[in-house]
């Protein structure tokens, strides 16, 4: 079941409510603004102002709790992609209202 904060879903975008967004908003937006683009871990801490040290693991679980936030149940599509050897990929738009 789709987030409280998802709207409605559409063929590849997600019109969501950031009012009381319970979410990784700062990670949703670090990937928003780079769409199609894979971002790594590192690039990923420096963009969260996150220390390079304590990245790790940290990202990964975000990007699980995001995953679960963005579930689109309708269509099953991903909403982020894990790009092999390169990062996190936002595949859908974001539409924010």
């Amino acid at each position: 079941m789709a987030g409280p904060d998802v709207i409605a879903p559409g063929e590849g975008e997600l019109i969501l409510n950031l009012e009381g967004f319970e979410g990784p908003l700062d990670l949703l937006l670090a990937l928003a603004e780079r769409p199609n683009r894979a971002l790594s871990r590192g690039q990923l801490a420096e963009l969260l102002h996150e220390p390079a040290d304590e990245v790790g693991r940290a990202i990964d679980i975000r990007i699980v709790r995001l995953r679960k936030k963005l579930r689109q149940p309708q269509t099953n599509e991903p909403t982020i992609l894990a790009v092999r050897g390169q990062g996190y990929q936002l595949c859908i738009s974001i539409v924010l209202s």
